[in-house]
């Protein structure tokens, strides 16, 4: 059986918001992740609120994702890319709250 030559799954995409209804305003962000979009939309909204996570559906072309409803397609390894940094940035956001000893006691180095 051979694989098909596309792949359609959801994708998040992360904005900000320009008034107190929640309008959706520029597009921070696109990510396979739901809690990475929520993560990046956070602190993004109006007056320091979060910002708008909004799911579509994604079809998957070789190396292009097109966000159905959306004619641009943008590559898969520019999505990937962000939700890398998102989870390193949170790796090392996380790493800050160790003390040596408990980095050591977790084998993560001192």
């Amino acid at each position: 059986m051979s694989k098909k030559p596309y792949d359609l799954k959801p994708i998040y995409s992360a904005y900000t918001t320009t008034n107190e209804s929640g309008d959706a305003g520029a597009c921070i962000a696109c990510t396979f992740n739901k809690s990475t979009a929520h993560s990046l939309a956070k602190d993004q909204g109006w007056y320091g609120g979060n910002g708008v996570v909004k799911e579509s559906k994604a079809l998957i072309i070789g190396d292009e994702v097109f966000i159905l409803a959306n004619a641009t397609p943008i590559k898969v390894h520019e999505v990937k890319e962000i939700e890398r940094k998102h989870k390193e940035e949170v790796i090392n956001k996380a790493m800050e709250k160790l003390s040596p000893e408990e980095r050591d006691a977790l084998g993560l180095g001192g």
